[in-house]
């Protein structure tokens, strides 16, 4: 009994200086021999109860990927996992009893007995585990003392398979499928806040003015070319539009015959001044008569000019 107990505690003491996650599986596949007996012994690493990855095969130093017999042991753990995985961590079965589907694909033929423990997370993830094959039924002590001794299996696999760096953690924390999912939801939902959802309203509306100016012309008339166009930005100084100048063309040549009418007038009665005395009155009379059609003349023509500049 001192013996089993001394075995124990030596392996729980160099499980605590064991650094590396491979290191540990190969102490696990080759040191257990202390505490039960066995034929082989595998160790493998696994997440979300998939994705098997052998790490140490007693009495096989370097492992082959690519090997049958590493290719089959990873079906038969994965099967283990399908159909033993809701029972208690530390199981034994016998390939005669075992269920039909790994009774066909059963490891080692000549290794009638199968004594696994899985290593489950704080999610009861299997992340790992250890197979044991024999050809004899463990005994009682010795099953007793490897579900002791695998107890601190798996709390060293649990702190060894955790990654130390950033990045390595960044990856194991997204290594579950359910906080991968939850975080594209999180993600697109907040991507679609930026997402610009075009919306119109039918509805009657009237537009005015922020600060309103009244443009005024200073005179009447029609409006015969616009150069701009609606909402239009424009500057000072440019022409937005042009008058119908025809009612001033005719005004301005009917103030310049009135003119010269007055004129005309004028001048024939300075000349019959110096005969006839009445008419020097009237002199003064079409003197300002002709100067209010010169004036005539001068306003029309402006206004004919003004009209191309609004």
């Amino acid at each position: 009994m001192k013996d089993t107990l001394a075995n124990l505690l030596s392996l729980q003491q160099e499980l605590r200086e064991i650094n590396k996650l491979n290191e540990l599986a190969f102490f696990i596949a080759h040191q257990s021999k202390v505490v039960i007996d066995y034929q082989r012994a595998l160790v493998w690493s696994s997440w979300q109860n998939k994705h098997i990855q052998i790490k140490s095969v007693s009495g096989i130093t370097r492992l082959n990927k690519t090997s049958p017999y590493q290719i089959s042991a990873i079906q038969f753990i994965d099967k283990l996992i399908t159909y033993y995985a809701q029972n208690s961590d530390i199981q034994t079965i016998d390939s005669e009893t075992s269920v039909e589907a790994v009774n066909k694909i059963w490891l080692e033929p000549l290794s009638k007995y199968a004594t696994f423990y899985f290593f489950r997370n704080s999610h009861k993830e299997i992340i790992g585990g250890v197979l044991l094959l024999n050809n004899a039924l463990p005994e009682e002590n010795e099953f007793k003392q490897f579900d002791w001794i695998a107890h601190s299996y798996k709390q060293a696999w649990l702190h060894l398979s955790k990654p130390r760096t950033i990045l390595g953690r960044f990856a194991y924390y997204f290594k579950s499928r359910k906080r991968r999912i939850i975080w594209m939801i999180v993600i697109a939902a907040f991507l679609a806040m930026f997402i610009r959802v075009p919306q119109s309203v039918l509805a009657p509306a009237t537009i005015i003015a922020k600060d309103p100016t009244i443009i005024t012309v200073p005179m009447e008339g029609v409006i015969e070319t616009v150069f701009v166009k609606p909402e239009q930005h424009v500057t000072q100084g440019e022409v937005l539009f042009d008058m119908d100048k025809r009612d001033l063309i005719n005004a301005n040549e009917l103030a310049r015959k009135e003119l010269a009418t007055a004129t005309a007038k004028y001048k024939t009665a300075v000349q019959s001044s110096y005969q006839d005395i009445e008419k020097r009155a009237e002199i003064q009379v079409l003197q300002a008569l002709m100067q209010e059609k010169k004036l005539e003349v001068d306003y029309t023509a402006h206004l004919i000019t003004e009209v191309t500049h609004f």
